[in-house]
């Protein structure tokens, strides 16, 4: 993963930057901060006609998770959206690159689809990554992150919203302003972690290593299966379970063989509360039903429940439940 710090003035109308593996000029140093070696230009094989005379070009030896390279250096570009951000391998010649995390956006619509196109044609499977601090205070001009960035969305794959931003806000908060989801994009949490109950409704954890480690959820997820599942959540009207507490939400991840439920808690107090389930949507007979709290560490203990049975929830937290028939 690059990181790529840069702050553009009001006249550049679009975002550049060129990064290219094997010819070296500029600086690079690594996450774990080791000393920054400053890298002399050199010619190589530039041409100056058709690339401008800017280059910012890294040399990644060694194998890191991360490289952060800083620009020290401004010159102002007639034409900067023609330039091209270029990602190399040095001993195959091939586009590497694998995505883009980018640390707030300081380009336009036409500029990211660039990005997009450029990523998409050089490399499958390829994300970009947006990370965005809360921008609803007085020095950002009181807009959301979702708001002032929804124009990329189309063309970006991840969220990292929740810098800053108030993990006790009400539900329509989490759905619309942090998680992505009505924008089809999925997210993770960032400021003190989020919570991880609240989080897993809308099928958010928190970023290892950055926001602690949600190690323990991703291994249920895959021993259910998460990833061939359809998630169906509170705020949809076919999903398939609720509670008897309008203050408790579920998200049902369904499979052919039963359901994982996120259940998250915005109560003020301790709730005791029944599911409501769609036996038939689930296609589970409820007198064969079983009801489990699959231990994960640092979330929940083990325990079982019967469907009927009234489930104690403490307030701002939640449950993972596994739900399937016993043969």
């Amino acid at each position: 993963m690059i990181y790529r710090n840069i702050m553009l003035t009001v006249y550049a109308k679009k975002w550049w930057f060129i990064i290219l593996m094997g010819l070296i000029a500029g600086s690079a140093c690594s996450p774990s901060k080791s000393k920054m070696e400053m890298i002399p230009y050199r010619t190589g094989s530039w041409q100056p006609d058709t690339l401008g005379n800017h280059r910012v070009v890294l040399h990644v030896t060694g194998n890191e998770k991360a490289v952060k390279a800083e620009i020290p250096w401004r010159r102002r570009d007639q034409y900067p959206g023609d330039k091209m951000m270029i990602l190399v391998d040095e001993k195959t010649g091939q586009m590497e690159i694998d995505g883009l995390y980018i640390d707030d956006v300081a380009f336009d619509r036409t500029t990211m689809k660039r990005v997009r196109k450029t990523l998409d044609r050089n490399r499958d499977g390829a994300l970009i990554d947006l990370h965005s601090a809360n921008q609803f205070n007085v020095r950002d001009g009181f807009i959301n992150s979702a708001c002032l960035y929804m124009e990329h969305f189309p063309y970006i794959d991840r969220l990292w919203f929740g810098e800053y931003f108030d993990k006790d806000s009400p539900p329509d908060f989490w759905l619309i302003e942090m998680s992505g989801i009505p924008f089809g994009l999925m997210g993770e949490m960032l400021q003190d972690g989020g919570n991880k109950y609240r989080g897993m409704v809308y099928g958010m954890t928190s970023r290892l290593p950055w926001a602690g480690d949600p190690r323990s959820l991703w291994k249920i997820w895959d021993e259910f299966g998460m990833e061939e599942s359809e998630m169906i959540g509170y705020w949809s009207p076919d999903c398939p379970i609720s509670t008897d507490k309008p203050t408790v939400l579920a998200t049902a991840y369904v499979t052919e063989d039963g359901c994982l439920v996120a259940i998250g808690s915005w109560a003020e107090s301790t709730e005791n509360i029944h599911l409501l389930v769609d036996w038939h949507r689930l296609g589970i007979n409820m007198e064969n039903a079983r009801v489990e709290a699959p231990y994960i560490k640092d979330f929940q203990e083990y325990q079982s429940f019967s469907p009927s049975e009234l489930i104690p929830l403490e307030p701002g937290k939640g449950w993972i439940l596994k739900i399937y028939e016993e043969e």
